[in-house]
């Protein structure tokens, strides 16, 4: 593999953790370097576990997660989706975190948003990737998912200064949406 065509890999597996960032990002009104490090580093694991999960175990898990994992993908997304969408409608005293500060929603958003990580990683595998490729892939799917992620989180919070409350609707819109185009694929 080309360096180009590792790093375009990369980039587009961390695309759906940029989008579940901003999402979860809209209710926090300022960036915590530190939780933003923790989601960072948590969802760019994740991705990078699934990814070298499916490179090793290659037609094993690929077959499952073929059958299996768009359900799951889907049904975590929307979970949080509908979540996000019920406490957009709740006033500031009623608010609960939203946010993915929590290891619980790190985990959730990671799995959800890695289940292509897996099948990429699989069709990978079976390709007869080098051992360097995959070390020079997982290092690079974990840098861009940190990236995207801290950008992600930079935008949601920008978004929900300034549309408040619709903001948060929305965000519950794109992670139902996310799911289903993870579940359609």
């Amino acid at each position: 593999m080309t360096i180009i065509e590792i790093i375009l890999i990369a980039v587009a597996l961390s695309v759906d953790s940029f989008a579940v960032s901003m999402s979860g990002s809209v209710s926090l009104g300022t960036l915590d370097w530190k939780k933003a490090c923790r989601v960072a580093c948590g969802l760019a694991l994740i991705q990078t576990i699934f990814l070298c999960g499916g490179l090793f175990f290659g037609k094993t898990i690929g077959v499952f997660v073929s059958q299996w994992g768009r359900y799951i993908g889907f049904s975590i997304l929307l979970c949080l989706g509908i979540n996000m969408i019920r406490e957009s409608h709740k006033t500031e005293e009623e608010e609960e975190s939203r946010d993915l500060s929590s290891l619980a929603r790190i985990f959730s958003a990671g799995v959800a948003t890695s289940i292509d990580a897996v099948a990429a990683g699989a069709s990978l595998g079976l390709s007869g990737i080098s051992k360097a490729d995959v070390w020079f892939l997982s290092a690079a799917t974990a840098v861009a998912t940190a990236l995207f992620c801290v950008g992600g989180m930079v935008c949601g919070i920008a978004i929900g200064r300034k549309f408040g409350q619709k903001s948060k609707f929305a965000a519950g819109i794109v992670l139902i949406a996310i799911g289903i185009r993870i579940f359609l694929q």
